[in-house]
């Protein structure tokens, strides 16, 4: 089950964004999970990347999350092949994906800058790139996000 809002994010996120070089420093966090393979993720990552050029001067952090038998480096080389320009990692161990309870890719987890769990998303929609606007433009300015249920296709982490 996912995690829940108003739930502590996992103790591995200060660990997973000094791994990316990031600070959080009071600011909300936006984890995508994504597979390289899954044919879903592949055409998700654009309109993600988009966004979030849009938003980039907000107050929030978005880093990428390769599950899977993805590497580090087939998770950089999907990345830059999407033009992601935000900072990604392989999940070698899967232990993200456990910690953030991640059922299926492509998901998103959001965290306010208070730390705690505001949503997950996980699945697919034509409407992302709304859904993720809307998500960041919401956390970035302290608000709770709108909910949505990602219903649909998706494939196994």
């Amino acid at each position: 089950m996912p995690l829940q809002p108003a739930t502590p994010a996992p103790a591995v996120l200060d660990e997973l964004l000094q791994k990316l070089d990031l600070e959080r420093d009071d600011q909300a966090v936006i984890l995508n999970f994504f597979r390289s393979d899954c044919p879903w993720c592949a055409s998700e990552l654009p309109q993600i990347a988009e966004v979030y050029r849009r938003h980039e001067k907000l107050d929030f952090v978005l880093a990428g999350i390769a599950v899977g038998s993805d590497s580090d480096d087939d998770a950089t080389n999907f990345a830059n092949a999407k033009n992601f320009d935000f900072p990604a990692l392989a999940d070698s161990d899967g232990s993200l994906r456990a910690a953030f309870a991640i059922e299926r890719v492509p998901a998103f987890v959001v965290i306010n800058a208070q730390g705690l769990v505001e949503r997950t998303y996980q699945g697919v929609t034509e409407q992302l790139a709304g859904i993720l606007e809307q998500t960041v433009l919401a956390v970035a300015h302290g608000n709770t996000p709108p909910t949505y249920e990602m219903v649909g296709n998706g494939c196994a982490p």
